[in-house]
């Protein structure tokens, strides 16, 4: 296979619809004057900074930062020229920030030293070189990037490579490995209790994070986004407490000219306060642009600028959102960790059961976004609100988080079993051993005929004899003091554990009716501000989706505890 595609779309303005195809891409030496030509214009729109397209160095103008780029195989002039080719189509075609291509130019430099420029005889060493890293994000720019290269470059010795490559599993698009909502709330306890107890050195020394996890729990932003906020961002607006976001882009244009768009949020009051109070302590001249500036990072951690010339901050005194994952990882080292005693872990590191003793996944600010996402569905708000809350071009942006949908009922599911589990317990006053085999024989299994007034109702037996008149819940099976299964003493763990699995598949089936009315809605990608609102009907059926959502994940929670309960019984019985 030779050429790479790219996937691109085009306005047909006679019948007003984007039209998407895919445009294959393969380096010939004979169109060296139409990459030549692709460089100049970039370099006239300043994406281009320094460098010409015959230099060995280029700096390019990325979002937060330059980009720069060493060419440096002019040994084998054909391989130079691809590589510069293969940049220049990943910018100028496919609109990738610069900065992102720098992991991208490394991956290709592993394939090219460690097969010495695609030499046929380094074919086996590189397959066990390439078997033995263990370096994920290196093996990653080699499937990705190093791939796509490959192909571009059709190569005498290509395809054998290529071969190697495709023996690893990598998708490009795949969605982003979210956090357990108990890591979720464990931090936000944290964070409170912190924020309560710290002194003020400390409250100065993180209030980014305080004022990143205020904002970005409840409001949709990108990190980005974070790091561009302003000092001014915090205004009112008839009355109203607004924050205003500059807009990410979509996609890099590499002109600075173009108009910035933001969106305009309202918040609490304590919100507006937070911001406000941090801005006092460090632009008090009032001359500083950005919320979180250079200044303030470098204040707290010396940091003196000329050991810091390869991130090369820009004007404005811009910090970019490297400071602040850095900021925010010594959070989870100094507080979270030495502080609270808990273990801070990735996903990664969750997902090969590496999580003795009291753990907590590490929570990004891309997390948050993604958390706030599923919240608002989940409250049943209309997908527009949504995507302008979101910053999201097109409502199609959002398909992308019915996988999030899922992991997030079922954490919400397991937070409130325990939840229902450990309330259960402490209405108990009998000794911890008794205390978990009681409750869930007396909850589960019990002697009809011990009581009088046993009443029946859906599923099970109500044993207040005042039925209904003190009924608070509405549902019966829903969390309830006096409401009793009915189950065979015999097969009710194995009629519980049905129970659990349909309303499992409920919950699934109705995230599947919320993503197929947005896909609907999404078909043609249009911007937001061209959809047309979502009809009456299309709304209700959301809010109606959203409803037996929270429902089924009350109802499932609820059978979740007993069969919880019930194999904790079965757990001190085998002992």
């Amino acid at each position: 296979m030779s050429g790479f595609n790219i996937k691109k779309s085009k306005k047909v303005e006679a019948i007003n619809y984007v039209v998407s195809y895919t445009k294959f891409f393969e380096f010939q030496e004979d169109d060296i004057e139409k990459y030549r030509s692709k460089f100049n214009e970039l370099k006239e729109n300043n994406t281009v900074i320094q460098g010409n397209f015959e230099d060995e160095k280029w700096v390019l103008r990325g979002k937060e930062r330059k980009a720069y780029f060493d060419f440096d195989y002019e040994f084998n002039k054909k391989l130079n020229l691809a590589m510069k080719a293969f940049i220049l189509v990943k910018i100028y075609d496919q609109k990738l920030d610069p900065r992102t291509l720098i992991m991208s130019l490394s991956g290709i430099n592993y394939i090219i030293k460690n097969t010495n420029c695609l030499d046929i005889s380094t074919v086996e060493n590189f397959a066990e070189r390439l078997k033995a890293k263990k370096n994920n994000y290196i093996i990653n720019d080699v499937i990705g990037a190093g791939y796509d290269f490959l192909c571009f470059y059709d190569y005498k010795n290509s395809e054998q490579f290529r071969n190697i490559i495709k023996q690893y599993n990598y998708k490009k698009y795949t969605n982003r490995e979210i956090p357990d909502l108990y890591s979720m709330i464990l931090f936000n306890d944290v964070l409170n209790d912190f924020v309560s107890h710290c002194i003020q050195e400390e409250k100065e020394k993180y209030f980014p994070v305080i004022i990143w996890w205020r904002i970005t729990s409840c409001i949709p932003m990108r990190p980005i986004e974070l790091a561009t906020l302003e000092t001014n961002s915090a205004k009112i607006v008839n009355g109203k407490y607004i924050l205003s976001i500059l807009n990410a882009k979509e996609k890099f244009s590499g002109n600075d000219t173009l108009e910035q768009t933001y969106r305009h949020v309202e918040i609490p009051k304590e919100l507006f306060d937070l911001i406000h109070e941090f801005n006092n302590n460090n632009n008090q001249e009032g001359n500083e642009k950005y919320l979180f500036n250079y200044d303030i990072y470098a204040n707290h951690y010396k940091i003196k600028r000329s050991f810091d010339k390869f991130l090369d901050i820009h004007e404005d005194n811009y910090a970019g959102t490297a400071r602040f994952y850095g900021l925010l990882n010594k959070f989870y080292l100094e507080i979270i960790e030495k502080r609270y005693g808990y273990i801070a872990i990735s996903s990664e590191e969750k997902s090969k059961g590496n999580k003795d003793g009291f753990y907590v996944e590490r929570i990004t600010p891309g997390d948050t976004r993604h958390f706030a996402i599923c919240n608002l569905y989940l409250q049943g708000i209309n997908p527009l609100t949504i995507a302008r809350l979101a910053g999201h071009t097109t409502i199609y942006t959002q398909l992308s988080y019915s996988n999030h949908m899922n992991t997030f009922a079922k954490s919400k599911v397991k937070l409130l079993a325990d939840e229902i589990r450990r309330r259960r317990k402490m209405e108990n006053e009998e000794t911890s051993f008794m205390k978990t085999k009681n409750v869930y024989k007396k909850s589960l299994f019990f002697n009809i005929d011990s009581h009088k007034n046993v009443i029946p109702v859906e599923n099970g037996y109500c044993i207040d004899a005042d039925f209904p008149n003190n009924c608070v819940v509405g549902n019966c099976e829903d969390e309830c003091e006096n409401f009793r299964y009915a189950l065979d003493k015999d097969k009710g763990i194995i009629e519980l554990t049905d129970k659990s699995k349909a309303y499992g598949k409920d919950i699934e089936k109705h995230i599947k009716i919320l993503m197929k009315i947005i896909r609907k809605n999404s078909l043609n990608k249009n911007n937001i501000n061209k959809n047309k609102c979502f009809d009456i009907k299309e709304q209700e059926e959301i809010g109606r989706c959203s409803k037996m959502i929270q429902k089924s994940i009350v109802n499932k929670a609820f059978v979740d505890s007993y069969i919880l309960d019930a194999r904790e019984v079965e757990n001190i019985d085998e002992k």
